[in-house]
């Protein structure tokens, strides 16, 4: 088909120009891609040099475990019995002696230095499970209290 008319002539240039210029984009798409994937490349190998980021993470220690008291044991803030009853941190030692009795008891009493005097450590066994409670000052001439529940 051939045209002889101008402005025909002028549409097929300017829809040649649109095409040209739509493979250019895709061209400039492509070579953007492939640098931008040459620089993730060689990136890798600087990244090995300057060897793995870690950054510190803070970590507190364990407290130390009181003697008496087993390794693996787990430390609770209140111990529920079944019948209703419960030890909670804080708690007298007298009011522990209320809840669970001395006939309770399995093994000895270890006794240690607290900081501000005797430390008490007693293992219970109540409805089959064991559990151990300490007791100590918790300021100067005050009174005993529960300063842990460890659970077995």
């Amino acid at each position: 088909m051939t045209f002889t008319s101008g402005s025909a002539s002028a549409r097929l240039t300017s829809v040649e120009d649109r095409r040209f210029r739509l493979g250019s984009f895709f061209e400039w798409l492509a070579a953007a891609v492939g640098v931008g994937a040459l620089i993730w490349l060689l990136s890798v190998p600087v990244q090995h040099l300057m060897g793995p980021r870690v950054e510190a993470a803070l970590v507190e220690e364990p407290a130390p475990v009181p003697p008496g008291i087993p390794g693996g044991a787990t430390i609770v803030p209140v111990m529920y019995l079944l019948d209703g009853r419960e030890i909670r941190y804080g708690d007298l030692h007298t009011q522990l002696m209320r809840v669970v009795p001395e006939k309770l008891v399995t093994g000895p009493v270890v006794r240690g230095a607290g900081l501000f005097g005797e430390r008490q450590t007693r293992a219970y066994t109540v409805d089959g499970t064991q559990f151990f409670v300490v007791c100590e000052r918790v300021e100067a001439g005050g009174a005993m209290r529960v300063t842990g529940i460890y659970l077995r």
